[in-house]
């Protein structure tokens, strides 16, 4: 039997079954980054939050009431290009494109010993329905210096949970099938983790293809934007160091 979900929890639009949605520009939020990086995930962080600080940011071209603070700086060209804010002392947020990387520095040890504690670091992406508004997907990617990336993707219910989800970036092989963990108010909440190849592919790629089943029957198709990436996994590795 497949799934059925409330009437009240964010869907797959009938419109994605045919072409994915349009990636938004960054909208984490500092809430988000802090339950995030301390140990929360984002569909938690996204679920404890009131509805309306989940609004994301304007479409391109559309007037923005505080440009400051969540626009991207532009260069003198016109492309994207990082743009850094100090939201509080321990927290650091840099816009690479549609990537956001996401630091928060720990207190020093309990201990006594001189210097501040670790700095965790995270990238992390949203987008959002070019009509609708709604969120579509999510993915973070924490860097802590292992062998291998893990981080969790947060997709819309109305997907077949047994399916999971297959990883596929563009013009290269398939990188894995994903298990669903579970179903939160914010989406359904899937692990994820990454060696050295699968990165390296990531940064070569324009997209990657999130491909699940639809409840409804029929596969569901979610292109993850990838242009930034690259820039902002390096940059949070930088950071967290």
């Amino acid at each position: 039997m497949r799934p059925n979900r409330s009437s009240g929890c964010p869907r797959v639009p009938d419109h994605v079954r045919r072409h994915a949605p349009r990636p938004a520009g960054p909208v984490a939020a500092v809430i988000t980054a802090i339950a995030v990086l301390a140990g929360t995930s984002i569909t938690e962080a996204q679920s404890i939050r009131p509805a309306a600080s989940q609004r994301p940011a304007a479409p391109v071209g559309a007037p923005a009431s505080n440009a400051a603070a969540t626009a991207p700086a532009l260069s003198p060209s016109g492309a994207s290009g990082p743009s850094s804010q100090d939201v509080t002392p321990s927290t650091i947020e840099e816009t690479y494109d549609g990537w956001r990387v996401i630091c928060l520095q720990e207190p020093a040890p309990a201990s006594g010993r001189a210097g501040p504690g670790p700095r965790r670091c995270s990238v992390v992406l949203q987008q959002f329905d070019g009509t609708t508004r709604q969120r579509i997907l999510a993915i973070e990617l924490r860097l802590s210096g292992g062998e291998k990336t893990e981080g969790t993707a947060i997709l819309p219910f109305g997907l077949v949970i047994e399916r999971g989800v297959d990883l596929q970036p563009e013009a290269a092989p398939p990188l894995s099938t994903a298990k669903f963990r579970t179903c939160l108010p914010g989406g359904c909440v899937v692990p994820l983790s990454l060696d050295a190849k699968a990165v390296a592919t990531l940064r070569k790629a324009q997209t990657l293809n999130l491909t699940a089943e639809a409840a409804s029957g029929g596969n569901v198709i979610l292109k993850v934007a990838l242009k930034g990436f690259g820039p902002a996994f390096d940059r949070a590795m930088a950071l967290a160091r």
